[in-house]
C-alpha cells in the first residue's frame, strides 16, 4: 500500500492537485493507494482518509509532502514505514516575524521537521534544483528534481496573444497568497510609478487569499496612501474560470517574490501566453526558462517599470517571450509527467 500524506488537502491549491494527480496515476495502473492528511477540505472526503483513522503507517510505503509543519511528520517519522519525501519547499520564517509571529513559529518548526525527514526518508524529489539543494543541504541522500503536477486544461488553454499596446490601459497581472515574502508592497509601489511614468490609467490585479491580517492590512494602506483605490484589485478564492479570464484579458504577468519553491502561476502564465516581467530570486527563473524579462533580484523599481513598458508595448519582444513560453509548455505534459513521478514512486517498492 502507497500512502501519500500531507497535512492539509483543500481547493484551488497546487499541491493538493499535486497529489491527486499522482493517486490517479496509481489507480489507473491498480496499484493500491491511499491519500492521508490532517485538514481535508469537505468536497475530497470521499477519497481523502483522515489521519486519525491510521493508527500507524508501519508497513506502508509512504511519500510524505513536506510544505508546512504539522503532527504528521512527527509521526511518519518515528514509525517504521519505508518513506519518501516530496519536498514543495518552506517559506523562510523571517518574512513573517515583524506580522505573524505565530505563523512564523509554525515555519520554523516546518524546517526542523524537513532536518528531521531528509536524514530519515529514503529519497526526496523537489520542484526545481533550487529546492533540491535545500534538500541535500539537510542530508537527504538520493535526490532529484520532478515538475508539480497540474493539469493546465482544466485552467487555461494556450493561445496566441495579439499585442497589448493597443488597448486603453495596461493591466498587469499577478497570483499568490498575499504574503510577506510573495512583496505585493513592492507590486503596488511598481504600479504607482508605472502610473506616472508610463500610463496613468494602468491596473493592478491580485489574485490569491491574505496569509495575514496585519499584512494585509498594511497593503490596504499603502493603497490609499498612493490614491490606488481604483486601480488595485484584489481577487480572493476566484475559481478557475474567473482565474482563466483574468489571465486572458491582462497584460503582463509581475512576480516579485522573493521566494518561491517552483510557482505554478508562472507556468499558467506562460500556458495563458501572457508575458512575464519577474526578479532572479529563489526557483524564479528557472520555472520562467526564457518566457519573460527576469531582473536582478535588487533592482530598483524604475526598472521594473521599464521591462513592463518594453513587454507590454513592444510586439516583437512579446512575440519572443511568446513563442518561448509555447516551447516550454511542450516538455510540461502532466501526463508524461504524472507517469514519470508515478515510475520513480513505484521503483521505491523494488529496491
Amino acid at each position: 500500500m502507497i500512502l501519500q500524506v500531507l497535512p492539509s488537502i483543500s481547493l484551488y491549491d497546487a499541491i493538493s492537485q499535486h497529489v491527486l494527480r499522482i493517486d490517479d496515476e496509481l489507480k489507473q495502473r491498480n496499484i493500491e493507494s491511499s491519500i492521508v492528511a490532517q485538514y481535508i477540505h469537505p468536497d475530497f472526503a470521499h477519497r481523502v482518509q483522515s489521519h486519525s483513522s491510521i493508527d500507524s503507517f508501519d508497513g506502508h510505503h509512504v511519500l510524505y509532502h513536506m510544505s508546512m509543519a504539522s503532527s504528521l511528520a512527527e509521526k511518519v517519522h518515528s514509525s517504521h514505514a519505508r518513506v519518501d519525501m516530496w519536498y514543495h519547499n518552506v517559506t523562510p520564517a523571517r518574512y513573517f516575524e515583524p506580522w505573524e509571529p505565530y505563523v512564523s513559529l509554525e515555519l520554523r518548526i516546518a524546517r526542523y521537521q524537513l532536518s528531521q525527514l531528509a536524514v530519515r526518508v529514503e529519497r526526496g524529489v523537489a520542484a526545481s534544483h533550487y529546492s533540491e539543494r535545500e534538500l541535500k543541504t539537510e542530508g537527504c541522500r538520493h535526490t532529484s528534481v520532478m515538475p508539480v503536477l497540474f493539469d493546465l486544461s482544466t485552467k487555461l488553454s494556450a493561445t496566441s496573444r495579439s499585442p497589448s499596446s493597443q488597448s486603453a490601459r495596461a493591466r498587469i497581472l499577478s497570483v499568490g497568497r498575499y504574503a510577506p515574502h510573495k512583496r505585493v508592497e513592492k507590486l503596488i509601489q511598481t504600479l504607482a510609478l508605472y502610473r506616472n511614468l508610463v500610463d496613468e490609467n494602468a491596473v493592478l490585479e491580485l489574485v490569491g487569499s491574505s496569509s495575514s491580517r496585519w499584512y494585509k492590512e498594511s497593503l490596504e494602506k499603502l493603497i490609499e496612501q498612493l490614491g490606488l483605490a481604483n486601480a488595485v484589485r484584489f481577487h480572493d478564492n476566484i475559481d478557475d474560470a474567473h482565474l482563466a479570464q483574468l489571465y486572458h484579458e491582462s497584460d503582463v504577468y509581475l512576480c516579485l517574490s522573493e521566494h518561491e519553491g517552483f510557482c505554478v502561476p508562472l507556468v499558467e502564465a506562460q500556458c495563458a501566453g501572457l508575458p512575464i516581467v519577474a526578479i532572479d530570486s529563489a526557483a524564479i527563473a528557472e520555472t520562467v526558462q526564457g518566457a519573460g524579462i527576469i531582473l536582478d533580484a535588487h533592482c530598483d523599481l524604475v526598472d521594473v517599470v521599464a521591462a513592463l513598458d518594453i513587454v507590454i508595448h513592444d510586439e516583437q519582444t512579446r512575440t519572443f517571450l511568446q513563442h518561448n513560453a509555447k516551447n516550454n509548455l511542450v516538455t510540461r505534459d502532466i501526463d508524461e509527467q504524472a507517469r514519470k513521478a508515478v515510475e520513480w514512486l513505484v521503483a521505491g517498492d523494488r529496491q
